[in-house]
């Protein structure tokens, strides 16, 4: 929908709506991807990333914040370790 303004110029209203759960569950999906791909990534080629530790840091962050939310994604750390543990092992 298209509505004009006062000071003469146009509003462009797409209709977008959102539910606020919806939204924060779309979040936290996306902050525990962002974990998992990062850490995987981090655990497979740590030789590489020995003198990146701001890297290191942004990853100890993101891990908090999947530890403290209140769901099953909270459990997402202990079981890379375990992944990450095996394939160190061969």
């Amino acid at each position: 929908m298209v509505k004009s303004q006062q000071n003469g110029g146009l509003l462009l209203d797409l209709g977008f709506e959102y539910n606020e759960k919806y939204l924060q569950v779309s979040f936290n999906n996306l902050i525990v991807i962002t974990y998992l791909a990062g850490r995987l990534f981090q655990g497979l080629f740590n030789s590489h990333l020995a003198e990146t530790r701001s890297e290191l840091k942004k990853m100890n962050a993101i891990e908090i914040l999947v530890r403290e939310m209140p769901n099953e994604f909270n459990t997402i750390p202990s079981l890379i370790e375990k992944i990450l543990e095996n394939l160190r092992r061969g």
